[in-house]
């Protein structure tokens, strides 16, 4: 899956994924910051964690909220994606955290905030990630370097223009929890075999 981040104004910006070799059409992003786009901090805090069932895991995995080039894979898409709702809150939960998080310290490391807003104020640079979510320090400095880059290219683009990013993962495998507990039973009633013979 690659993922098309475009500057469509001067204060906008939107966002397509080319999943089987078709882009879909670009949606119109919530919000605007000139620095990172929010949802380009979500994609590099997901591509660097791995995080499978966040934002754009569950959009390589069949789901996701952007839609795809082939209408009819609609309903499909609209299927999977409840099923990886129901499995994917751990990772949503860690991407969002984690994305208040980075975009806080990199405009923070760069100026562009002087101060840590209240929920992060007096914690170390990952303390509060930490608590939320296991990350460290260097989940952290590997989120922000990888911001330095999306950065340089956004700030780049004029209206109209795009970067596009691959995702970096294999989509994710979902076992339904009855599938789970068939092979555990299955194993678990399987006689040993007679060796003896």
């Amino acid at each position: 899956m690659d993922v098309r981040f475009t500057r469509t104004g001067s204060r906008q910006y939107g966002i397509a994924v080319r999943l089987d070799g078709e882009w879909g059409p670009t949606r119109t992003a919530p919000g605007f910051d000139a620095y990172l786009p929010h949802d380009l901090v979500h994609f590099a805090v997901e591509a660097e964690l791995g995080l499978g069932l966040g934002v754009f895991g569950r959009q390589a995995a069949g789901g996701g909220q952007f839609p795809l080039a082939n209408p009819g894979a609609t309903r499909r898409q609209s299927k999977r994606q409840e099923r990886l709702k129901a499995h994917g809150h751990q990772d949503m939960a860690r991407s969002e955290a984690l994305t208040g998080v980075c975009t806080v310290l990199w405009k923070l490391r760069h100026g562009l905030i002087q101060e840590r807003p209240d929920w992060l104020r007096g914690r170390t640079p990952s303390g509060f990630a930490r608590a939320a979510d296991g990350a460290d320090n260097e989940h952290i400095e590997r989120v922000l370097a990888r911001l330095d880059e999306a950065a340089a290219m956004w700030q780049r683009l004029g209206v109209g223009e795009s970067m596009v990013l691959p995702w970096p993962h294999r989509p994710a495998k979902l076992t339904s929890p009855a599938t789970t507990e068939r092979a555990r039973t299955r194993g678990s009633t399987r006689r040993p075999r007679d060796r003896s013979r």
